[in-house]
């Protein structure tokens, strides 16, 4: 998977046509709102004729869970193999960080506007992408729990130190902007001091920037 290989350091392939429409229509919606945009403008600006863009993305309610779905798509698979291994639980936790983080650097707009725009989808879409999301919750609370089995995290509420981590992760992707004073790798390592310090019960030394 190209996805996959670019996240993990590899070169990524040139974005398909599909691809580039998302992006074009990610900063739209960022930029414009979800119900200002329309499939008119999303069609000039990836210069193409309306019934092309209906063939590639469909229409802009599949073109959110589009969005949604091609983060996921990158997410899943490396991070259901790194919650799956024999590694440290903390080396799997920063991990798990890092990954995260390196998504946010490239699909940023496309998660601000799933995000901002989601309730703007009926119900049965909404729904259809539970099940995803629930995969990439089980990742995580499989990495936790083999840290609590193991005696390396704290036992405490798996839906509260999900949430925990989840949210600081939402709220980088929302309130750091590209090009900030920091680099991403430097977010990831203190979000993962930040983190560890919070569910081992032997912190680990000073958190970089402070």
């Amino acid at each position: 998977m190209a996805d996959t290989e670019a996240i993990d350091g590899g070169p990524p392939e040139a974005p398909s046509r599909r691809d580039s429409i998302l992006d074009i229509a990610a900063d739209m919606f960022v930029a414009n709102g979800f119900h200002a945009t329309t499939v008119r403008d999303l069609a000039e600006a990836a210069e193409m004729s309306q019934p092309t863009l209906y063939y590639h993305v469909g229409n802009k309610a599949n073109i959110l869970v589009l969005l949604h779905q091609s983060v996921l798509d990158v997410l899943l698979e490396p991070l259901e193999a790194l919650a799956g291994s024999d590694r440290d639980p903390r080396d799997k936790l920063r991990r798990f960080v890092e990954v995260q983080v390196d998504a946010i650097e490239r699909y940023r707009s496309r998660m601000i506007a799933f995000s901002r725009e989601r309730h703007s989808l009926p119900d049965d879409l909404s729904e259809s992408m539970n099940p995803d999301r629930d995969r990439l919750d089980a990742a995580l609370d499989t990495i936790l729990r083999d840290g609590m089995a193991k005696g390396v995290f704290r036992d405490v509420s798996l839906s509260s130190a999900r949430i925990a981590i989840m949210g600081t992760l939402h709220w980088y992707a929302i309130c750091v902007q590209p090009g900030a004073y920091r680099r991403p790798h430097e977010y990831a390592d203190d979000f993962s001091r930040l983190i560890m310090a919070g569910l081992t019960n032997a912190p680990e030394g000073p958190l970089s920037g402070f």
